[in-house]
């Protein structure tokens, strides 16, 4: 494992790598800086609001949440492009198979937008307690900032896997940065499916 990690390394800051690395992240950079200058085009909020909610009463992070949700796809990214090699991945067809899969996905993510309006509606005009609405009010809009944050992982996920297709960036940076997107979207979809189920079983 160590062998596979050191190699990882050196071929990722081969002379004929720099070029590339410097790139992206002067890219990102700028991207970065961008949407921090124009409010049109500040999606900051959606993450900021998306990592609230693993902050708890004390006003610190839960951690073991915090790691599940974004630290454990770092390390299964990490092992995939170990492994990538072996498990046959870095060719063309796995890039194209995340680009199908996370275009249905924004579309199902945008239609949950439409299930949470209905579900506010309902219950307001719900005969619910008030502490029992204030509840159920809450778990909306963390089901709405979960459902947002997904569609812009969903949105960078597919501009990384254009890049990838296009053949102008083949760097482990790259790939790693779509393998961990894939996992963080999997793994985040298990919280919002588990609010949506509490949510939905209110009115069934």
């Amino acid at each position: 494992m160590l062998k596979k990690i050191s190699d990882m390394l050196l071929s990722f800051f081969r002379e004929d790598n720099i070029g590339q690395i410097v790139t992206i992240v002067l890219l990102i950079i700028c991207i970065l800086l961008f949407l921090l200058k124009a409010n049109y085009f500040n999606v900051i909020i959606i993450v900021k609001n998306h990592l609230k909610q693993f902050v708890t009463n004390r006003g610190s992070y839960d951690k073991s949440a915090f790691g599940v949700a974004f630290i454990i796809p770092l390390l299964l990214a990490i092992v995939t492009i170990i492994n990538e090699n072996e498990i046959s991945i870095a060719d063309g067809s796995f890039i194209n198979a995340i680009t199908l899969i996370i275009t249905i996905l924004t579309a199902l993510f945008f239609t949950i937008i439409g299930l949470v309006l209905d579900i506010k509606i309902k219950i307001k005009e719900s005969s619910k307690n008030a502490t029992e609405k204030v509840r159920l009010n809450e778990l909306c809009e963390s089901v709405y900032k979960t459902n947002m944050f997904q569609i812009l992982v969903c949105i960078i996920l597919l501009l990384l896997c254009f890049v990838n297709m296009s053949g102008i960036f083949d760097s482990i940076l790259l790939r790693g940065g779509i393998y961990y997107l894939s996992y963080l979207l999997l793994i985040n979809i298990m919280m919002l499916l588990k609010r949506l189920y509490v949510l939905m079983n209110e009115f069934m």
